[in-house]
C-alpha cells in the first residue's frame, strides 16, 4: 500500500444518439498502473450512465412519450472526491419530453476504492457509530 495516493486521471467522454436530441458526457479513468481495476471503474459508469438512460427512456414510454426523436437528453457528471485512494462521484441526466411543461432529473452517485475498485456506500466511509 503507497503512504502517497494520487488522484487518478479523468477525461470526459460523450454519448450522441442520430435518433434523437442526445448529449450525455461520463468521465472515463485513465493512466491507472492496474489496468483491471481502470476497466473495473469504467464499465460500472459506463453501466450507470446507460441505466439512467434506459430508466428516463422506460419512464417516458410508460408515460406515453413514444417517439423518443421528440425527446432531449442531457447527461454530466461532478467529481466529488478524487483524493486518497477514493474517487466519489454523480452521474446526472435530464430528460425534456416535447411537448412537456417540464423534464426529469436523475442523479445517481457511484463512490470507488481506487486500489481494488470496489464500490462503497455512505455509510462505509464512515466509523461505526459516528
Amino acid at each position: 500500500m503507497e503512504l502517497i495516493q494520487n488522484p487518478v486521471y479523468i477525461i470526459t467522454r460523450k454519448i450522441v444518439s442520430p435518433n434523437m436530441e442526445m448529449s450525455i458526457d461520463y468521465p472515463t479513468v485513465v493512466g491507472m498502473q492496474n489496468q483491471m481495476v481502470q476497466r473495473n471503474i469504467n464499465s460500472r459508469i459506463f453501466y450507470l450512465v446507460n441505466s439512467l438512460i434506459n430508466e428516463q427512456i422506460k419512464k417516458l414510454i410508460n408515460q406515453g412519450y413514444e417517439d423518443i426523436s421528440k425527446i432531449s437528453m442531457q447527461g454530466w457528471y461532478e467529481i466529488k472526491n478524487n483524493q486518497r485512494g477514493i474517487l466519489s462521484l454523480t452521474i446526472g441526466n435530464y430528460t425534456f419530453p416535447y411537448p412537456a411543461a417540464h423534464g426529469f432529473t436523475i442523479i445517481k452517485s457511484l463512490t470507488f476504492n481506487v486500489q481494488n475498485s470496489n464500490i462503497y456506500q455512505l455509510r462505509d466511509l464512515f466509523k461505526p457509530n459516528s
